[in-house]
C-alpha cells in the first residue's frame, strides 16, 4: 500500500455488494454531524488516503485488524474535530499558510519519491550547485497534508545509496 492505492482503496460491502469508497466517507461525515460550509469532498479525500496509508501501515507491523470502516470513520471524525473544531493545524498547513516560516525544524515523512522528472527541472536554480541528473523529487507528508520537494545535494547522495525510502522520516530544518 502507497498513498496513491490508499486514495483509492475500497473496502468491502457486506455480502460483497456496495464497496465503500472516500465518496462514501465524506457522506458518513457530513450524517454525523460534520458541517458543509467547513469540510469538502477534496478535504476528506485528502485525509482518507493519509489515514487508510497509516492504518494499512499499522496492519503491516501488528496482528491487529486496524484498515477498517469504523477506524478510518473514527480517525476522519478526530481530525475533524481537532481542525475545524478546536482550529489546531498540522505543521505543513501552518507552513503553506504562511503562519510559521518554511525553516522551522518539523520532522516530515517520505510518501513518493521521483527521480529524474522533467517537471521537478523546472524547479532547480543552477545557481545553487545542484547537479541535475542526480536529483530527486520527493513527496513529504506530515500525516495530515503534504508538500512536493527538491532533494539537495546530500540527500540526493543518500538516495543513491538508498539509504532513504518511502516510509522514512526525515527532520527538516531551513527549508
Amino acid at each position: 500500500m502507497n498513498p496513491n492505492r490508499a486514495e483509492q482503496h475500497c473496502f468491502p460491502g457486506e455480502c460483497g455488494f456496495n464497496s465503500v469508497g472516500k465518496e462514501d466517507f465524506y457522506s458518513m461525515l457530513l450524517q454525523s454531524g460534520a458541517s458543509v460550509k467547513h469540510i469538502s469532498e477534496t478535504w476528506v479525500s485528502n485525509h482518507y488516503k493519509w489515514i487508510v496509508w497509516k492504518l494499512a501501515c499499522y496492519e503491516r507491523c501488528y496482528p491487529e485488524r486496524y484498515l477498517t470502516v469504523s477506524n478510518v470513520m473514527e480517525e476522519l471524525k478526530y481530525r475533524y474535530e481537532r481542525e475545524v473544531n478546536h482550529g489546531h493545524r498540522p505543521a505543513i498547513k501552518k507552513i503553506l499558510e504562511g503562519d510559521v516560516p518554511p525553516s522551522s525544524v518539523l520532522v516530515l515523512c517520505i510518501s513518493s519519491i521521483q527521480t529524474n522528472t522533467e517537471a521537478m527541472f523546472e524547479n532547480i536554480s543552477t545557481s545553487h550547485g545542484v547537479d541535475r541528473s542526480t536529483v530527486a523529487n520527493v513527496e513529504l507528508t506530515d500525516g495530515w497534508y503534504s508538500v512536493n520537494a527538491v532533494l539537495d545535494a546530500p540527500l540526493s547522495k543518500m538516495l543513491a545509496f538508498g539509504k532513504l525510502f518511502v516510509g522514512q522520516k526525515l527532520k527538516i530544518s531551513g527549508a
